[in-house]
């Protein structure tokens, strides 16, 4: 969802899909719940992936989890904010995360996470 395949095999965003993405980080960044989203999409007649007037809790709650959007829908920051919100957990960072340099902007989501009880830890060993 947000993607398809041009005619010579290339991936490319779909507008109108990329703007129901951004909306559903969005609003789960404000706290909304998956209920009051689904409520949302229902309410503006955005059908499902599927086809389907009404988004599922499982639906919503993969698009959530799926970093391809950072590739070009969503920032990595929307994305680490909203795992941070659904997690609520340690968070251990590996030496990939380091070397593609988003080491720094994860502790800083970290840092104005930690009353949340978000935990940052690297493992060298990964």
């Amino acid at each position: 969802y947000g993607f398809k395949r041009d005619k010579y095999g290339f991936v490319e965003i779909v507008p109108e899909q990329a703007e129901v993405v951004k909306t559903i980080f969005r609003m789960y960044r404000e706290e909304n719940s998956l209920e009051d989203i689904q409520k949302y999409l229902l309410s503006c007649s955005i059908s499902s992936p599927s086809g389907k007037a009404k988004w599922s809790r499982d639906v919503l709650n993969e698009l959530l989890n799926n970093g391809k959007y950072t590739r070009g829908i969503i920032d990595f920051e929307e994305y680490c904010e909203v795992y941070f919100l659904k997690e609520r957990k340690i968070f251990v960072l590996t030496a990939d995360v380091e070397n593609r340099g988003y080491l720094d902007t994860l502790k800083e989501i970290a840092e104005q996470k930690k009353d949340c009880g978000v935990k940052v830890f690297m493992d060298k060993k990964a």
